[in-house]
């Protein structure tokens, strides 16, 4: 994988690489120019990365008409032996975080708001990283995520294996996913209620938002799912839109989801903005396949590091609400950069 990438990196020649879950294909799509292509319309072909914010921030699109596309097939691939460290947990940002989910409970309690979800953005050093070799780490510890690597020269370089579709499209047929709630795996698991309420706003927030656009909607049971060490709560949500919408219409009602945003939507959206204290960029934005083969397949960018020359920034958050205990929240993002760490 390095041979592909590097290449294509000293070139500054924007690209994305990515494997659909379950799937032994890696897909590919390598720009022709080093323009920063974007979409209103959401009616081209290609791959789409989406800002969190979409107000102050454009997405970005590798048109498929600009692009030499590939699949490659990773069935005979050998997997890539790698130790399993422990990294210790560091305690640089756990004063301001703290105080920031403290204030933000307070927030909640006034009656202001029903859940945030705050993230921080921390700093890993590296040396000689081979970013193919992390690249293909990810795939081979994430066999049911939507594994990802994109470089755009006016953007940077992203790495991301996340587990949460937006929304997947083919013809009318129209499927999401209501994904919250996290825990480390095990063969038992026992949900805590502020988990379970979590998930269930995070599924009201979405049908709610669906009905006006959609026919035949069904709603599965809430089920654990497990991705990588970690498990969450999951609520598969089926319909067929109505003649009348599209994927525009779809996106604009759904992100940011209250998984990564909170309710009500705009309260949460402007204190996040206004409080968190800093850019999330394209974390808990959204990316995927837009119009390809009649299909567009788009997940939350979750899970997600950007890297540098020396440092790689990796982005964690959770959901806080009434009940949230600012050092449970601070160890969960702890927890949750632990994953991505251990890949450096």
């Amino acid at each position: 994988m390095e041979a592909l990438l590097k290449p294509l990196l000293d070139a500054k020649r924007p690209f994305v690489f990515y494997k659909k879950s379950d799937s032994d294909k890696l897909f590919s799509l390598i720009q022709n120019d080093s323009k920063h292509y974007t979409t209103n319309t959401f009616l081209e072909s290609g791959f789409i990365v989406s800002p969190f914010d979409t107000s102050h921030r454009k997405n970005l699109l590798f048109p498929l008409s600009k692009c030499n596309y590939q699949v490659y097939d990773l069935s005979g691939v050998e997997k890539i032996a790698r130790s399993h460290t422990t990294v210790p947990i560091s305690s640089n940002d756990e004063q301001s975080y703290s105080e920031l989910v403290r204030e933000t409970v307070e927030y909640i309690q006034v009656g202001k708001a029903n859940k945030i979800v705050l993230s921080r953005v921390l700093e890993h050093p590296f040396n000689d990283l081979n970013v193919g070799a992390l690249f293909e780490n990810l795939i081979q510890s994430y066999p049911n995520a939507f594994v990802n690597i994109w470089y755009h020269p006016q953007v940077g370089l992203w790495l991301g294996a996340t587990p949460e579709r937006l929304l997947y499209l083919k013809g009318d047929e129209f499927y999401t996913m209501s994904l919250a709630g996290t825990q480390t795996f095990t063969d038992s698991i026992t949900w805590r209620p502020k988990e379970i309420e979590e998930q269930k706003w995070v599924t009201d927030f979405i049908v709610d938002q669906l009905l006006p656009l959609v026919e035949d909607l069904t709603i599965s049971k809430p089920k654990t799912i497990q991705s990588g060490h970690l498990a969450h709560i999951q609520t598969d949500i089926k319909a067929q839109i109505a003649s009348a919408f599209g994927i525009k219409d779809l996106l604009r009602v759904l992100h940011p989801t209250p998984a990564v945003c909170g309710t009500p939507r705009n309260t949460a959206r402007d204190f996040i903005v206004e409080n968190e204290g800093y850019d999330r960029l394209y974390y808990t934005g959204y990316l995927g396949e837009l119009n390809m083969a009649s299909e567009t397949n788009l997940f939350v960018n979750l899970r997600c590091l950007q890297l540098f020359d020396s440092y790689a920034k990796i982005y964690v958050g959770g959901g806080i609400t009434k009940d949230s205990n600012p050092l449970e929240e601070w160890e969960e993002t702890e927890n949750k950069a632990k994953i991505l760490r251990q890949f450096f």
